[in-house]
C-alpha cells in the first residue's frame, strides 16, 4: 500500500500532462474512425440528440422518450443544429471514454496496490459487462465509469474539489450520485478542504441543472427522470450486481474485504462501502418505483468492484511465501480472465453485428422518407408511425421533429389513438429490431420499398356490414 505521504498532490508514477493529452487525443482519433466506420446510435442516445437540438431551438419537450441525461443534452446542444454532426461527436466521445476506461482503472489500481494491481485493474475495467455494448450504442456507461474511477483517484490524491466536480458530471447522467456528492461535501467542509459556500454550490449544481431541464421540458422538476418503464424488482437488481462482476474478480472482492478489515485499510473499505451503497441505493429506488433497475445503472459500482477485486487478488498473491504458489495463483487469475474474455468477445461480436444492421436500417430511413415524398409530405399526411419500436427516436431525428412527432404501436390499444391517415413504415425484426403487427383496423396501401423498409399509407379500415 502506498504511504500517506505518497497520497499527496503529487501523483506517484502518474503520467505527465503531455502524455495524458496524447493518450486522450489517440483515444479520440480511434473513436472518431470507429464512428465513421460504424455510425448510428441506440434509442436512448438518439433521444438525447433530439433534446439537444430542442435546447438549441428553445423548444425542449421531454414528456416522452427516454430519461433525460443533462450532460449529453447540454454538451451536444451546440452541435445539434448542424445535420448529423451531434450524433458523430457524441458517438466519438462515448467510444473514446470506453478506450480510456482501462487507463482510469490502471491509475486507481496503481494508487491502491502498485503495478500488478494497476495492470489487473485495467483489464477488469475493460471487462465490465455492458460497457462495450454501451460504447457501441453511444450510451453513457463508459463515460460514467471513466469519471467515477477518476474521481476516486482524485480523492485518494486529496484533490477534493476536482473529485467533487467530477461527481457533478456523473450527477448529470445518473442522479444516484447526488447523495455521494453531498457526503463528500460535508466531509470536505468539516476537514477544511473546501469553504462551505463552494461545497454547497458544487453539491447543488447537478440537481439544479437536472430539475431545470425537467421543468422546462415536461413541467415537472423530475419529470424526465420518471419516464423509465418499471420492469425489475429489487431482487433482480441484486442478482444483476452479482452477475455484473467477472467471477475471478468476485473472488478477489471477497479477499479484498477480508484483507481490508485485517489491515484496517480505510481507502479500500471506503471504496468498497461506496460500491455497496450504490447497489443498495439503486435497489431501494427500484423498489420505490423511482428507477427501472436497469443493469446499466450499476456501472459505477461495477467499476469500483473491478479495481477492488484486482487489489484483493494481487494483495493475496503477494502474501504467499512460495514462488511456485505465487505463479500458480497468478496463472489461475489469468486463466479465469481469459475464460471470461472469450465469452465476452463472442457476445460483443454479436452485439456489433446486430448494431451494424440496425444502424444501416436507421440510415436507410432517409431513403424511405424520400420515397414517401420527403419530410414535408410525410408530416402533411399525419403523424408518422414506425412499427419497429426502438427506431422511433431515429425517425424523429431524421424528420427533425420532437419524439412526440412520431408514433409507434407497441401496445394493442395504441392504434385507437393513432390519427389516420398517416405514413407508416416497417422493417423485418432482423433488420430493425422488435416490431408489432399492423393492426387489422388499418387499411394500408404500399407506396414502395427502400432497403428493409416498407413505406405505406395507412387509413382506417371500412367496417364490412354484410
Amino acid at each position: 500500500m502506498p504511504s500517506e505521504q505518497q497520497r499527496s498532490d503529487v501523483e506517484p508514477n502518474g503520467p505527465s500532462a503531455r502524455n495524458l493529452l496524447l493518450l486522450i487525443a489517440a483515444a479520440l482519433g480511434v473513436a472518431a474512425i470507429a464512428a465513421v466506420v460504424m455510425p448510428g446510435l441506440g434509442y436512448d442516445a438518439w433521444t438525447w440528440m433530439i433534446w439537444a437540438r430542442e435546447i438549441g431551438h428553445l423548444s425542449l419537450n421531454t414528456t416522452t422518450g427516454s430519461t433525460i441525461k443533462p450532460l449529453p443534452m447540454l454538451v451536444m446542444a451546440p452541435f445539434a443544429s448542424f445535420g448529423d454532426l451531434a450524433p458523430f461527436v457524441w458517438l466519438t466521445l462515448a467510444r473514446a471514454a470506453f478506450l480510456l476506461m482501462p487507463f482510469a482503472g490502471w491509475r486507481l489500481g496503481s494508487l491502491l496496490g502498485g503495478r500488478y494491481c494497476a495492470l489487473l485493474s485495467a483489464v477488469s475495467t475493460l471487462m465490465i459487462p455492458l460497457a462495450a455494448d454501451s460504447a457501441v450504442n453511444g450510451y453513457t456507461e463508459p463515460l460514467i465509469i471513466l469519471l467515477t474511477l477518476t474521481a476516486a483517484a482524485e480523492l485518494i490524491l486529496k484533490r477534493t474539489q476536482r473529485a467533487m466536480l467530477l461527481t457533478v458530471l456523473v450527477g448529470l447522467i445518473r442522479p444516484e450520485v447526488w447523495p455521494f456528492t453531498l457526503v463528500i461535501a460535508i466531509w470536505a467542509v468539516r476537514e477544511n478542504k473546501l469553504p462551505a459556500w463552494r461545497a454547497v454550490l458544487i453539491t447543488l449544481a447537478a440537481p439544479a441543472i437536472w430539475m431545470t431541464l425537467g421543468w422546462v421540458g415536461s413541467g415537472r422538476p423530475l419529470g424526465g427522470s420518471e419516464l423509465g418503464q418499471i420492469v425489475l424488482g429489487g431482487d433482480d437488481v441484486l442478482r444483476q450486481a452479482l452477475t455484473g462482476v467477472v467471477p475471478i474478480i468476485g473472488i478477489g472482492l471477497i479477499l479484498a474485504a477480508v484483507l481490508a478489515v485485517r489491515q484496517r485499510n480505510r481507502v479500500v473499505l471506503l471504496l468498497g462501502g461506496t460500491a455497496l451503497a450504490w447497489v443498495l441505493l439503486v435497489t431501494v429506488m427500484t423498489l420505490l418505483s423511482i428507477s427501472s433497475g436497469n443493469s446499466r445503472y450499476l456501472a459505477p459500482a461495477e467499476a469500483l468492484a473491478g479495481v477492488l477485486g484486482a487489489w484483493g487478488l494481487t494483495e493475496s498473491i503477494g502474501l504467499l511465501t512460495s514462488v511456485a504458489a505465487k505463479r500458480l495463483a497468478a496463472g489461475i487469475v489469468v486463466a479465469g480472465l481469459a475464460f471470461t474474455a472469450m465469452f465476452g468477445l463472442v457476445s460483443l461480436s454479436r452485439s456489433v453485428d446486430r448494431f451494424t444492421t440496425y444502424s444501416k436500417a436507421a440510415d436507410q430511413m432517409k431513403g424511405a422518407i424520400e420515397l414517401a415524398g420527403g419530410r414535408d409530405q410525410v408530416l402533411a399526411v399525419g403523424k408518422p408511425v414506425v412499427m419497429n419500436w426502438s427506431r422511433v427516436s431515429a425517425l424523429a431525428w431524421q424528420l427533425d421533429v420532437p419524439i412526440t412527432g412520431v408514433r409507434t404501436i407497441w401496445r394493442v390499444d395504441w392504434f385507437t389513438s393513432t390519427k389516420l391517415p398517416t405514413i407508416l413504415i416497417a422493417a423485418p425484426v432482423a433488420k430493425a429490431g422488435p416490431r408489432s403487427a399492423i393492426p387489422r383496423q388499418f387499411r394500408t396501401t404500399l407506396i414502395g420499398k427502400y432497403g428493409p423498409w416498407q413505406v405505406m399509407r395507412a387509413e382506417r379500415a371500412v367496417a364490412n356490414n354484410r
